[in-house]
């Protein structure tokens, strides 16, 4: 799995960017809200929330697409 989003302009007075940062931010709260559970229910760890975290929102994509640091 990985992120993604098709940020496109919802009006005039909204654009692409903001639909984008929307996204990225519902995105970013919905995951740590879903990996802390999991850790504090002991399901996972921090270091493997952590990891998922990392491979959800970045890893994946680099290593599909090229890392283009």
């Amino acid at each position: 799995m990985m992120f993604g989003s098709n940020a496109f302009p919802f009006n005039e007075a909204r654009g692409a960017e903001e639909s984008f940062w929307l996204a990225a931010k519902t995105t970013r709260s919905s995951l740590s809200a879903a990996l802390a559970e999991l850790v504090a229910e002991g399901a996972i760890s921090e270091d493997k929330a952590m990891e998922l975290a990392h491979l959800y929102l970045h890893d994946t994509a680099a290593k599909l697409y090229g890392d283009k640091k």
